[in-house]
């Protein structure tokens, strides 16, 4: 059978989509065969070599019918799984497996096809330093993270460029900023970003799915991310990470493969036990409020950073920046409120969150009252606890 048949063959399969994998085959108009485009400016391409064809009648045709590059991306990309073996294993399960089972194979085989084995990469930008600058300034209790990310940073330029960092765990109080802190790191990166909230994890199938026995089975988070995503090296934030170590069925245990890079680049997924994957880009960000709660396996593969509260002329800093957030929802040519310096003393002693729903609800009553200023009086706070005894203000 010729290439071109191959590729007929295997494209003319129909989509079929199960409840489970909804956004499975993506959105993409894939077209391009050619592996790894030609990079541009400070971007480094890898490409993918192919096996050569041998000569003779008896030659075999290895070139990969699957779709080989990412439209439009000119930096580096990461094969995330091996496209023979993946054929090979389909081939071998199908015939074993009820209709079910072979719609929900089948569905996988199709996407995998038609968006190819490989993902992009995420560079360092060329104004690197000039971005961490700002999230330090943004984030001042967070600066020992920051100085390490601009270390890796350097050591990447001088290397493939690519975003590259150990797991990181940011340990501290409640409303330190940790998760608001990963959140926005994720955007700085730019690869895209899943947030689990681990305290409401039951078991390992959040990441890395539950077995493909169950009539229900779906695979995990990090199955999702490397399939139906277009980035190999996006970031997984784990938010309060400790708060599921005490139960039976321990979601971290599936961690210890995936934060240690070697036996992250054979991950499998318990709903798709014959696909195997490369996770050992993703960029991890755990957050928690008492890391000796964590196991120490998890804690050996983290480089840990201890996050403490800010000051008070920090903590005035921040609360005039989350009162200019919501300044900023607000429609164009509205006539916005100013905070008041009465208003901001009145709010540094609250936790972040509290203070964003204080300032929310502030501004709401000077608009209602067709003020251009928000004074004390529209700020209503419920007394949870004693605040004078709870830690200083953080992030969100």
């Amino acid at each position: 059978m010729s290439n071109s048949e191959v590729k007929k063959r295997v494209h003319g399969v129909e989509r079929l989509r199960l409840p489970e994998l909804p956004d499975l085959a993506g959105d993409a108009d894939v077209t391009a065969t050619q592996i790894g485009p030609k990079s541009s400016g400070n971007e480094v391409t890898v490409k993918a070599q192919l096996p050569l064809q041998q000569e003779g009648d008896d030659a075999q045709d290895d070139t990969c019918p699957w779709q080989q590059c990412c439209p439009g991306w000119e930096g580096p990309v990461h094969c995330i799984t091996d496209w023979k073996e993946a054929e090979r294993r389909y081939d071998a399960r199908f015939p074993l497996v009820d209709m079910n089972e072979q719609r929900r194979l089948k569905n996988v085989m199709t996407c995998l096809r038609e968006r190819g084995p490989y993902r992009k990469l995420m560079t360092v930008p060329r104004d690197w330093r000039r971005k961490f600058r700002a999230l330090n300034e943004e984030f001042p209790n967070f600066s020992e993270v920051v100085e390490y990310l601009e270390v890796m940073c350097a050591l990447s330029v001088h290397r493939d460029k690519v975003f590259r960092f150990d797991p990181i765990l940011l340990n501290g109080q409640p409303g330190c900023g940790k998760t608001y802190f990963a959140e926005r790191l994720a955007g700085l990166i730019g690869s895209g970003s899943n947030v689990i909230r681990m305290e409401t994890a039951q078991s390992n199938a959040v990441l890395a799915g539950s077995a493909d026995f169950w009539s229900n089975t779906k695979p995990g988070q990090t199955f999702t991310l490397l399939v139906e995503k277009d980035w190999a090296n996006p970031c997984m934030i784990l938010d309060e990470i400790e708060k599921c170590t005490s139960r039976d069925f321990d979601p971290t245990m599936a961690l210890l493969s995936l934060l240690e890079p070697g036996t992250a680049r054979k991950f499998t997924d318990l709903s798709y036990p014959w696909l195997t994957l490369d996770a050992s880009t993703i960029l991890w960000i755990c957050t928690s409020n008492d890391a000796d709660l964590l196991p120490l396996p998890v804690l050996d593969r983290c480089r840990r950073f201890e996050i403490g509260p800010l000051l008070d002329f920090e903590a005035r800093v921040l609360i005039q920046r989350l009162f200019d957030q919501e300044i900023a929802e607000l429609m164009p040519g509205t006539n916005a409120p100013k905070l008041s310096t009465a208003v901001v003393e009145q709010l540094v002693g609250l936790s972040p969150r509290r203070v964003k729903r204080v300032v929310r609800e502030a501004v709401g009553r000077a608009l209602y009252d067709g003020r251009r200023r928000v004074l004390p009086r529209d700020v209503v706070v419920d007394i949870v606890e004693d605040d004078a005894q709870r830690p200083k203000i953080g992030f969100i």
